[in-house]
């Protein structure tokens, strides 16, 4: 879509190789609330939402189950702007290098609530991997396993991390970084 997509509750599904839904322009974004649930079972950047110059808010809700190369659950490009005040996004899984389990951010992203958690990356992973802006004020980041590095919040040389609130915890890393690096 190019305009303005609300989702205020139903369940949103699929199981082939594109997202459940695609932002792309810069006018337009995604506003999801609570009683949405969106979940899906493979797919490349972003098996279940892919924003790229747009915007994505996530009030409430769910977001789960998303596989794929970068960003198992959400994929937000250079010029995307991501921000997750509540629901949850879980059980996302990468199979890419610096890949962003549930989470690959390349524009900015900002997290005031809410939780990210439960995936697995067969590299190099985290529960965010990101080459842009990553600021945390809030929230919870848990649960993630890779079999490589980078357990939490992977930042790439490219990237900006500022951490201002929320908890990391019970993430972990074969070599470095369970929590960030």
């Amino acid at each position: 879509s190019t305009g303005v997509i609300n989702l205020y509750g139903g369940t949103y599904k699929h199981t082939g190789d594109y997202p459940v839904i695609t932002s792309r322009g810069s006018k337009g974004g995604i506003n999801m609330y609570h009683g949405t649930h969106i979940t899906g079972t493979s797919g490349h950047n972003g098996s279940n939402i892919r924003v790229y110059v747009s915007y994505l808010n996530v009030y409430g809700g769910t977001i789960e189950n998303g596989i794929g190369t970068q960003g198992g659950n959400i994929y937000g490009g250079k010029n995307a702007k991501i921000t997750i005040a509540g629901g949850t996004i879980t059980g996302g899984c990468v199979s890419g290098e610096y890949s962003g389990g549930n989470i690959r951010v390349s524009g900015t992203m900002n997290m005031y609530g809410g939780e990210i958690t439960n995936g697995t990356a067969t590299g190099n992973g985290g529960n965010i991997g990101s080459t842009g802006t990553l600021r945390i004020y809030g929230g919870t980041i848990t649960g993630y396993v890779t079999s490589e590095s980078f357990g939490a919040v992977y930042v790439h040389t490219s990237g900006v991390f500022n951490m201002e609130g929320g908890a990391v915890s019970g993430n972990s890393a074969r070599y470095y970084g369970g929590g960030v690096a």
